[in-house]
């Protein structure tokens, strides 16, 4: 976190409002005991129905992600700690490996250098193919 940081809170106080603030003053020790460090941060826009001693629920983003494609779970294989998937062009399996990313419900984050949105890529029999097998679909 540094000054400038952009951080994003709610508060019980009003149900359903977002609100937004930058940091403006970092204190420069960190709370040893509580492995805290304290930070003040104003509001973008003035809002009167927030109040002074209000508990809220911040959100800071330090890192924004960076845009990903999400493969099928079962599309992916790893070899000798390799992570590897097939990608289907002009029916043609074309083998690459990549670093993935998150896993949610079944689907990895793949980089969009990697598998482009709306890509075909296999899902069954990945032990047979090789690079450069046809395939029908």
């Amino acid at each position: 976190m540094k000054i400038g940081t952009q951080l994003v809170f709610t508060t019980d106080a009003v149900p359903g409002a977002t609100f937004t603030a930058v940091v403006r003053q970092l204190n420069p020790s960190l709370d040893s005991r509580s492995r805290t460090l304290s930070a003040e941060a104003r509001l973008v826009q003035a809002d009167a129905r927030l109040r002074p001693g209000m508990f809220v629920q911040v959100r800071l983003v330090t890192q924004a992600a960076a845009r990903m494609v999400a493969v099928p779970r079962q599309s992916i294989y790893s070899v000798a700690g390799l992570t590897k998937l097939f990608v289907i062009q002009n029916g043609v399996a074309k083998l690459v490996t990549f670093t993935p990313g998150a896993e949610i419900d079944g689907w990895v984050e793949v980089p969009n250098d990697v598998v482009q949105k709306g890509d075909q890529v296999a899902t069954t029999q990945l032990g047979m193919l090789t690079n450069g097998t046809k395939v029908r679909m």
